[in-house]
């Protein structure tokens, strides 16, 4: 039979074996937390430099559109079509005329990069500077519109690219390579304009699906192949019915006889 003495060492032993586990996993507890903590900071500094960087980005795009539309304006004021006056009855005094918009001057031929100098530096900033941000690919959608609304869509087709890019979600994937397939096609390039648009409706954008499928359609008759027309037409017909697209299809689709 063990001793008293040896009993109280083995109950002596044992408990300083549970008080230096307890103080071994408080101390693993400690460390844990620290590690938490740290992280918890780290992501809270990450999350707080990225909103400051996306508000910074923001402000600079503003700046560039406002830069824009000063220049569209001042461009406005010279050379956009005098509007009607309306009749003025005896006595009465004429109304003064509209102020000058950029809107009346959207489709104008210009030489973007002389003509909208300060604008296009600034949107190119935005894109240079804030790359990742969704303010870089509104900048980047910008450029590409300027070049491709004034009369330049060559130059707008590597907007549109840098744009995919960097979009930041499908639905803005599907928008860039849309305004993708435009430029391409008002360029000259049929073929690269529907590979454009077979890449954004395998994204699956139902936003776009109508747009996109008439626009394929439109590059095959570009290209005379009025089979592969004739089909997306068909398809338009079964996977958008009764709706504008459909109505549209069917009108083209006739048009193109048997």
């Amino acid at each position: 039979m063990p001793s008293s003495a040896s009993t109280a060492d083995n109950f002596a032993s044992s408990v300083r074996g549970v008080f230096d586990s307890a103080a071994n996993n408080s101390r693993l507890v400690l460390v844990g937390l620290t590690v938490l903590l740290a992280s918890g900071v780290g992501i809270g500094y990450y999350l707080n430099e990225r909103e400051q960087r996306s508000d910074e980005a923001n402000a600079a795009f503003y700046l560039a559109r406002q830069a824009v539309e000063k220049e569209l304006t001042a461009i406005a004021a010279t050379e956009a079509p005098k509007p009607v006056a309306p009749p003025v009855k005896k006595g009465e005094k004429a109304p003064p005329p509209p102020a000058p918009t950029a809107d009346q001057i959207t489709f104008k031929k210009l030489d973007v990069e002389t003509r909208l100098a300060a604008g296009v530096k600034k949107l190119e900033g935005v894109s240079k500077d804030f790359p990742g941000t969704r303010a870089a690919f509104e900048a980047r959608l910008a450029l590409g519109d300027l070049f491709y609304n004034h009369g330049t869509p060559a130059k707008a087709v590597g907007w549109y690219k840098q744009a995919f890019d960097g979009a930041p979600g499908a639905f803005e994937r599907s928008l860039a390579l849309y305004s993708l397939g435009f430029a391409q096609e008002n360029s000259g390039q049929a073929a690269d304009a529907g590979t454009t648009y077979e890449k954004a409706i395998a994204l699956g954008e139902s936003a776009l699906k109508g747009d996109l499928l008439l626009a394929l359609a439109r590059t095959h008759e570009a290209r005379k192949d009025m089979l592969k027309a004739k089909s997306t037409y068909d398809q338009i017909l079964s996977q958008l019915p009764n709706t504008e697209y459909a109505r549209s299809a069917e009108t083209f689709k006739a048009q193109l006889g048997n």
